[in-house]
């Protein structure tokens, strides 16, 4: 039995909102692992600056960067994922 995908198109102001959600998410858990973005950064061969802007919501994450983060914070990327999608769910329960 074949399974079917249907494709989800989301408009350039969400992908940007949803990019913001998961750098907040990135920071609260980096934040209260007390751990900074300089000793992350390094940690995950990421440039600090980029790293800020992935915080930011200013840059979109390769699925590489992302997966390297979860490790350098210690995370399952699926824990992040879970996180990210409640912010989605209360986004637009509040609008």
């Amino acid at each position: 039995m074949e399974e079917r995908i249907d494709s989800v198109v989301i408009s350039d102001e969400m992908a940007n909102k949803i990019a913001r959600m998961l750098g907040d998410i990135l920071r609260d858990i980096r934040t209260q692992k007390r751990i900074s973005q300089h000793t992350l950064s390094e940690s995950v061969e990421i440039n600090s600056s980029y790293y800020s802007l992935i915080e930011n919501g200013e840059v979109n994450l390769t699925l590489r960067k992302f997966l390297s983060i979860c490790a350098g914070l210690g995370i399952g990327a699926d824990e992040i994922m879970r996180l990210l999608v409640e912010s989605i769910d209360n986004y637009y329960r509040s609008s």
